[in-house]
C-alpha cells in the first residue's frame, strides 16, 4: 500500500506539472517575443558587442589560416609536424570554438539594420545555435588543455596521436549533443531573442542550466583546481631541485615558465566568461540585469577569441619546444618508458659537452662510462621543457650513481662533484681523444 500511494502520488504530480505547461504554452502563444523598434540602450550596446566580435573573427580566422597551412605544408619549413604537438593541437581546437562564439555575436549586425529583434527570422535560431555550441565546448577545451598539462607534467605522460583525435572528436560530438537536445525538445521555439540577442528561451530553465551552465562553471573551476593542483606539486619539485647542479635548477625554472603559460588559457577563460555567467544565474533568480551590463558582458566573451589569440602569439616559442618530444614519443609509445629509451640510445650529438668533467674522455667509445655519463645529461634542457622531467632526472641520478662503481672510495659518489673528485684523486685529465688507461676498473 505505502509503495501504490507513492507511485499515485508521484503520477499526479507529474500530470499537473503537464498542465501547467500546457497552459503556459498556450499563454505564449499570443505574446510576441519580438524587440521591435530597438532602444538606444540596446543600439549602442550592439556596437559594441559587434566591433569586438568582429576584431575576434578577424583574428582567430587569421592564426586558423596560418596553423591550417602549416599543418597541410609542413614539409616545405623546416622542424617537424607540429600536428604532433598535442598543445598545438588543442589550441587550434580552442580558437574554432572561439570562432563559433564570435559568428554568434556577429548576427547582432543583422539586428541593428533590421532595427529589431525577430524571434521567427532564421538569423535569430543561427544565432542561439553558434552560441549554444561555442561557449560550452570553448571551456571544455580550456579543461582539455588543463588536463594535458597536468598529465604532461605531474605524470610524465602524453595520449597518442590517434587517441589524442578521437578524444577532440568525441569532445565536439558531446558539445553538439547539448545543442541538439533542447533543439529538438522544443524545435524553432528554441531560440528566440533573450535580452540582447537569440539564446535558449527563459521558459527552458532545465535546459540552459544542463545544457549550458553546468560545463560553463565545470570548466571554470575544474581549470583551476587543476592548475592549483600542479602550482604547488611545481613549487615542491623547485624546493627539491635545490641540491642540484646550477643548470638542472635551471631547467625546472623553465619548465616552470612554460607551464605558467598554460595557466593563462583558464584564467582568460574566467576572466571573460564570469560576466555573462553571473548576469544568466540572476536572471535564473528574478534578478535581471539592464542591457547595459548584457551588452558588456557580451563585448567581453566575443573578445575571448581577441585575447586566446594574443596568448598563442607570445607563448607561441614555448609551446613548439613540445614539438620534438611528441614526434617520437609516438613511436615509442604514450608512457615515460618511450622518452626514456630515445634519452639512453640516442648518440651524442655534436654540440659542447656541459657540466661535468668526464666530457673530456673518448665519448665516441660506448663502452667508456663516461659516454653515458655525458650522454644522458646533453638533451636535458629539451626534455625537461618538454614535460616528463621527473622520469628523465630520475634516470639520470641512476646513471651517474652506477656509472664510477669500481672506484675505491667509501661509497659510489652521488653527484656529478663527487665524480670530478673521484678523477682528479687519480691523477691528471688525459689529453681530449685519448680513452682512460687502466685507472678505472
Amino acid at each position: 500500500m505505502p509503495i501504490g500511494a507513492s507511485l499515485l502520488r508521484h503520477a499526479l504530480k507529474l500530470h499537473y506539472r503537464a498542465i501547467q505547461e500546457t497552459a503556459s504554452l498556450e499563454a505564449r502563444g499570443n505574446i510576441t517575443l519580438d524587440v521591435s523598434p530597438l532602444p538606444d540602450e540596446y543600439r549602442k550596446g550592439t556596437i559594441m558587442v559587434v566591433a569586438a566580435s568582429l576584431v575576434a573573427v578577424v583574428a582567430v580566422l587569421g592564426l586558423l589560416a596560418f596553423l591550417t597551412y602549416r599543418l597541410v605544408f609542413w614539409h616545405k619549413h623546416d622542424g617537424s609536424y607540429i600536428g604532433h604537438n598535442q598543445f598545438v593541437v588543442l589550441i587550434y581546437n580552442l580558437l574554432l570554438a572561439d570562432l563559433h562564439v564570435g559568428l554568434g555575436f556577429l548576427i547582432s549586425a543583422h539586428w541593428i539594420q533590421s532595427d529589431g529583434l525577430f524571434a521567427s527570422s532564421p538569423f535569430c535560431f543561427i544565432q542561439g545555435w553558434l552560441l549554444q555550441l561555442g561557449d560550452p565546448s570553448s571551456g571544455l577545451f580550456v579543461v582539455a588543455i588543463a588536463i594535458h598539462t597536468f598529465a604532461t607534467v605531474v605524470a610524465g605522460r602524453k595520449l597518442s596521436y590517434k587517441l589524442t583525435v578521437s578524444c577532440i572528436i568525441g569532445l565536439w560530438c558531446f558539445c553538439l549533443v547539448l545543442v541538439l537536445i533542447p533543439t529538438i525538445r522544443h524545435g524553432r521555439d528554441t531560440y528566440v531573442p533573450s535580452g540582447a540577442w537569440c539564446w535558449i528561451d527563459d521558459d527552458f530553465e532545465a535546459e540552459r542550466f544542463w545544457a549550458h551552465y553546468v560545463w560553463i562553471f565545470f570548466s571554470e573551476f575544474g581549470s583551476i583546481m587543476l592548475y592549483a593542483i600542479l602550482f604547488f606539486y611545481l613549487r615542491r619539485k623547485m624546493k627539491a631541485s635545490a641540491a642540484l647542479a646550477r643548470g638542472q635548477r635551471e631547467n625546472f625554472g623553465r619548465l616552470s615558465r612554460v607551464t605558467g603559460y598554460m595557466v593563462l588559457y583558464p584564467l582568460a577563460y574566467l576572466l571573460l566568461s564570469l560576466p555573462i555567467a553571473a548576469a544568466r544565474m540572476a536572471s535564473m533568480q528574478g534578478n535581471n540585469p539592464s542591457l547595459t551590463y548584457l551588452c558588456a558582458a557580451a563585448a567581453i566573451i566575443a573578445s575571448s577569441g581577441t585575447v586566446d589569440v594574443i596568448m598563442y602569439t607570445l607563448t607561441r616559442k614555448a609551446l613548439l619546444l613540445d614539438s620534438e618530444l611528441s614526434r617520437p614519443s609516438e613511436k615509442g609509445g604514450s608512457g615515460s618508458n618511450g622518452r626514456h629509451s630515445q634519452i639512453t640510445s640516442t648518440a651524442p650529438d655534436s654540440r659542447n659537452p656541459k657540466g661535468y668533467e668526464l666530457k673530456k674522455l673518448n665519448k665516441n667509445n660506448p663502452k667508456n662510462p663516461a659516454f653515458f655519463a655525458d650522454q644522458s645529461t646533453d638533451d636535458i634542457i629539451d626534455q625537461l621543457e618538454k614535460g616528463g622531467f621527473g622520469k628523465v632526472y630520475q634516470q639520470t641520478t641512476i646513471e651517474i650513481i652506477h656509472e664510477p662503481a669500481g672506484l675505491d672510495n667509501n661509497g659510489p659518489p652521488s653527484s656529478s662533484t663527487s665524480i670530478d673528485q673521484a678523477v682528479v684523486a687519480r691523477g691528471p685529465s688525459p689529453q681530449p681523444g685519448q680513452p682512460w688507461g687502466g685507472e678505472w676498473k
